[in-house]
This record gives structure tokens, sequence and C-alpha cells, in this order.
């Protein structure tokens, strides 16, 4: 339930409200079956989506086409929410195979007990070493006279496991957002003095216009793929802005192009595929990420090169 969307939700109510006006106007009865077709795919999709089956986003985004253009907006939070149960389940399958890998190499780098020598105790034991009564006092008397001439050295910042080698942010999509939904209202007004009729593109143009701006505000601070020592974390599909956890030692394989990363992902007993677009990549920084990814994939011997 919680992979569903607010927009999911927004949408379907929108369309039960569309179905019943036109049943309770009685004068379209071929629109209201049409409707009532539509309204019942988007409610088995958005069922199978509530119950974890990703397929159910397709069933209720085609329902929601019936109801275009207002429509639309179900059709995008079923697409949404279809990978977010996606992705869900790729982090999970994703996980237990990294581990798994992780678990077998651990295994093969173990060395065998060393050999006991004859009497009994470990041949690597290494003899304890004798110091004269001396040597701790000329160490002792050595000690101040070199913390006192050598400074101390200055401490490098520290790295963790956690600190990132590099981010990079989403597209800025405003001024497009925008400039649909100027779009949308010139054909609205249009279609009011032509002939009286609101123009359906208006609305679409208005609808994706919106969601495309208040998309873009949310992710304004956050990242679209993020590169750590040991993992990458990326927004996998399209319709979603959430990072999915990749750990290194899951990629079997990596293919880049200019427009997309595919990696082919242990997954359990079996394998998965991620994709990661680099059109949703801030403009700025797109060609060197594609770059660094390249060089890191290369680095791990798993990109396959054209």
């Amino acid at each position: 339930m919680e992979h569903i969307n607010g927009k999911t939700w927004l949408g379907f109510v929108i369309n039960i409200v569309v179905t019943a006006v036109f049943y309770g106007m009685g004068v379209m009865d071929g629109a209201t079956i049409f409707f009532g077709v539509g309204l019942l795919l988007t409610g088995v999709g958005i069922a199978m989506l509530v119950n974890g089956y990703p397929a159910g986003g397709i069933f209720g985004a085609v329902g929601s086409a019936f109801f275009v253009p207002i429509g639309i907006i179900c059709m995008i939070g079923c697409l949404q929410s279809r990978d977010r149960l996606r992705n869900a389940a790729l982090t999970t399958a994703v996980a237990s195979g990294s581990e798994e890998i992780v678990t077998r190499a651990e295994k093969a780098s173990v060395a065998p007990d060393a050999p006991a020598a004859s009497d009994g105790t470990s041949a690597t034991k290494e003899a304890p070493v004798m110091m004269t009564a001396a040597e701790p006092c000329a160490e002792a008397a050595a000690a101040p006279a070199a913390s006192e001439s050598t400074p101390a050295p200055e401490q490098a910042p520290v790295t963790t496991a956690e600190t990132p080698l590099a981010a990079y942010g989403f597209v800025d999509e405003r001024m497009g957002g925008w400039l649909l939904v100027l779009l949308g209202i010139a054909a609205f007004f249009f279609g009011l003095s032509l002939n009286g009729q609101i123009m359906s593109g208006s609305v679409v143009c208005l609808v994706i216009g919106i969601i495309r701006i208040i998309q873009t505000q949310q992710r304004l601070d956050k990242h679209v793929c993020v590169l750590y020592r040991d993992r990458l974390e990326c927004v996998v599909g399209l319709w979603t802005g959430d990072l999915v956890n990749i750990p290194y030692a899951a990629i079997r394989e990596a293919e880049c192009s200019d427009s997309k990363l595919r990696l082919q992902l242990a997954s359990g007993a079996g394998t998965s595929t991620a994709t990661v677009y680099f059109g949703r990549f801030a403009s700025a920084v797109r060609d060197e990420a594609r770059t660094v990814l390249r060089d890191k994939l290369r680095e791990l011997g798993v990109l396959r090169e054209n």
C-alpha cells in the first residue's frame, strides 16, 4: 500500500466522478459503457498494485486512458506506483544476490590453519624478544627530543564508505512545464473563442505541465545518481525519483550508450536488469556522469565495450 502514490487515488476518484456524471445524465449510454469499462480496468489495476503486483500499473494506465485528458492523472500515478514496486523488489533481490557473492568470496579467501609444531605449539609463533635494561631508558630519553623537534603531522580529512565519490542531480524541467501550462491556457481560450468548447489537448498540456513543475520542485535537492566506494545508488526507470541501492558486487555486466546505462545484476538464483536513463541527469553534468560511470564499470571489469 505504501507504494501507491496520491496521484493514483486522486485520479481514480476523478474517474469515478466522471463515470457517475455521465451515468446520471442518462443521455449518452455508449459513453457510460465506455467509461465503465475504463473504470473497471483501472480498479483491477489498482487492486493488483495494492497486493504487490507491478503488472497492475499497466492495467490501471490502460483503464485511465479511457478518461483522457483528465484521466492522465491516474495514468501517471499507476505507472509511478508500478515502478516503485519494481524498484522495491529489485532492491531486495539485488541485496540477497550481493550477499551471496560476498559470502562465497569470503569463504574462498579463508586461509588454511597453520600447521602445528612437533611440541604442540603453532609453527608461526614468534620467539619472545629480549630487551636489556638500558634499552627502555634510551628510548624514553629520546622520546621527548623527538616530540619537540618534529611537528605533529596534519591530519587528512576522514573518508568513509558513506562519503560520495560523485553525485549528480535531476534535470530541471520547470521551463518545459511552464511552456506546457502556457500552451494549455492558450488552447483553452482559443477553443472557447472558436466554438465555445474546451479542447482536450489544452487539459492534457495543463495537467502534464503542472505535474512536471511540481515534481521538479520536489527533486531540486535530490540526486539521480550517487557513487560510493562500495555501491551505486541511482534512479531506475522513467516514472519515479527513488534511489535504488546497487552494490558493485551484484553487477555482473554493464552496457553503456549515449542515452542509457543497462546493468545486469545478480539477484538470488537469477539475474535482474536495471536501466538508468541519462536524460534524467542535469544537462550540465550529463557528459561527466556518463564518463565517470563508464570508468567505474570499466574498473570493475563488468563494462561491455562496443
